[in-house]
């Protein structure tokens, strides 16, 4: 007769992070939010999935498709605005308002992929993870490097789009 221990199927917590091959690169969800904010959507949020991957995240592939909608929504937005400020419609003022909805739609992304990374991280921490320092450094260098690229751009839709 076999014991009830052998029947059993192994326990195991679905939230429990995947090791993965990338773990020194994990930094604290938080760097990256502030890398979003920072830095800009086009490198800020794929630096959110890529963290999401690091870590072995539970719900690293809801996070890469809500990452992924809020740039295209952010990109979809932009160019409308861009083509109505182009054609005369929004003045250039108004094209300066309506940017802000753009920013609160980036970050509105942005902090929904972060609270759902936040609970995997602790999890991650939990378990024996270790988070990277250098999070931080990436997060103003990114900031750094949008300001450089942002002011060397000639006025345009490229220099719009450093700014976002």
């Amino acid at each position: 007769m076999e014991s009830f221990s052998a029947r059993r199927a192994p326990y195991a917590i679905p939230d429990e992070p995947a090791p993965t091959l990338y773990q020194r690169f994990v930094v604290t969800p938080t760097a990256t939010l502030l890398g979003v904010m920072l830095g800009g959507s086009l490198v800020g949020l794929p630096w959110m999935v890529f963290n999401g991957f690091a870590m072995g995240s539970a719900h690293r592939k809801r996070e890469s498709v809500i990452a992924l909608a809020t740039l295209l929504a952010t990109g979809v937005a932009l160019a409308l605005l861009l083509a109505l400020n182009a054609t005369g419609v929004i003045s250039a003022r108004a094209f300066n308002y309506l940017g802000l909805l753009v920013h609160a739609l980036r970050l509105a992304g942005a902090y929904v992929v972060y609270q759902s990374q936040q609970r995997s991280f602790e999890l991650y921490l939990y378990f024996g993870g270790v988070a990277s320092n250098r999070g931080w450094l990436v997060a103003f260098l990114l900031m750094a490097a949008r300001l450089f690229i942002a002011n060397a751009l000639p006025s345009g839709p490229l220099s719009v789009l450093a700014r976002f």
